[in-house]
């Protein structure tokens, strides 16, 4: 079976996170012994407006990579109303550009598989010129977010009726899915790359205790709030917490340890290799998620498969994984119930069975498990499109 993915991006070294999810379920399905393509856009500014779009072809580990960086346009609105839609067009421009490469070197694929909405939007020229099945992969947050509305994503939510089949990685997305566009899809999870169950589970310290999180640092994913709560535990110097990713908010979250004056306490480590994030992960131990909103919250589960209890929102995802067994769910936005949690987390610290914790991720959301469910997936389709 031959698939190709359109992908938001590919990891490489100076963007580690770029399309990693992807990527990860990608290399999975190849493992598996499904032809996996991905073609993805990666935009870059203005200033390489003269510069070659130089198309990157590779493989990794039995995934045909092609990438290719765009120029998008920054026109003042007064100017062109419908910015957006010109650099749409350049962005679909370019997929199928890396479509008819990849066809022309690798074969016409059977099912060709878009993550997140917008991507597969970009597909629509594709689509109309070869008689392909889509599967749409949803894991976008903006759409548990029942308030949140544009023109923009009216108008892609109508390539939702014509895919195949809609995965969605929650239970509670699926159902945001229902009621804000009436699409019925079918819910598969995240999957946990293997290389967080290589190496070393938590290994227990003689004295101190870690907090960790990790994510891109952005208002939705709670920061800010992570860190009051922390500064509001009062706790010992040899308890710290460490805090994984770049991203816009970097110089606000610095201003604020400053201002508490816990700098010798919380770090700010930027951006890591997911192989560096996770023995990170194995010298902590407890992980913490403070986000608004999430479609799944794979790095819980991340840090679950290195035997870590996990104190998280009930922010759309993590309510489906985490128990008592396992960790503590309090509510979005909520300081004092962040902080009581990590309080009580430390103080319980031993009630936790790091085996199990580690075990449970593996059963539910190893790479072999979820690639197993979107191959029943892909063999559904193709069926019912010979059939038809």
């Amino acid at each position: 079976m031959r698939v190709v993915f359109v992908t938001r991006g590919y990891p490489s070294k100076d963007n580690p996170m770029a399309g990693n999810y992807e990527a990860v379920q990608a290399k999975a399905l190849a493992k598996k012994g499904v032809d996996v393509s991905v073609i993805c856009t990666e935009t870059r500014s203005i200033l390489h407006l003269f510069g070659r779009n130089k198309v990157e072809s590779f493989d990794d580990e039995g995934v045909h990579v092609y990438k290719s960086h765009p120029v998008l346009l920054v026109i003042p609105k007064m100017l062109f109303l419908s910015n957006w839609r010109l650099n749409n067009w350049i962005l679909s421009r370019s997929l199928h550009q890396l479509f008819q490469r990849c066809c022309s070197e690798i074969g016409k694929p059977d099912i060709i598989h878009a993550h997140i909405i917008g991507f597969a939007f970009r597909c629509k020229r594709i689509l109309e010129k070869h008689d392909i099945p889509l599967v749409i992969t949803e894991h976008w947050s903006k759409i548990n977010d029942l308030t949140f509305t544009s023109v923009r994503l009216t108008r892609w939510a109508k390539m939702y009726f014509k895919a195949k089949r809609v995965i969605a990685v929650s239970n509670q997305l699926s159902k945001s899915l229902k009621e804000k566009y009436s699409v019925d899809s079918i819910v598969v999870n995240n999957m946990v790359s293997d290389t967080f169950f290589s190496g070393n589970m938590i290994s227990k310290k003689k004295k101190g205790y870690k907090f960790i999180a990790v994510g891109s640092l952005r208002p939705i994913k709670g920061f800010d709030l992570l860190i009051k709560a922390f500064n509001k535990c009062h706790f010992a110097p040899d308890i710290c917490l460490d805090i994984v990713g770049g991203g816009e908010d970097m110089h606000i979250l610095r201003e604020l340890i400053n201002k508490y004056g816990i700098q010798q306490q919380v770090r700010l480590l930027g951006l890591k290799q997911p192989e560096e994030v996770g023995k990170l992960m194995a010298e902590a131990d407890c992980y913490v998620l403070a986000s608004h909103s999430e479609t799944f919250g794979i790095v819980c589960i991340e840090a679950m498969a290195k035997g870590l209890p996990v104190i998280a929102t009930r922010c759309g995802g993590p309510e489906e994984f985490i128990n008592e067994q396992n960790g503590v769910l309090i509510p979005v936005n909520d300081v004092d119930a962040l902080a009581e949690a990590m309080q009580n987390m430390y103080k319980n610290a031993h009630f936790y069975n790091h085996e199990a914790i580690r075990d449970y991720s593996q059963c539910h959301f190893s790479e072999s498990a979820i690639a197993d469910q979107i191959i029943a997936v892909y063999k559904e389709v193709t069926r019912n499109n010979v059939l038809e």
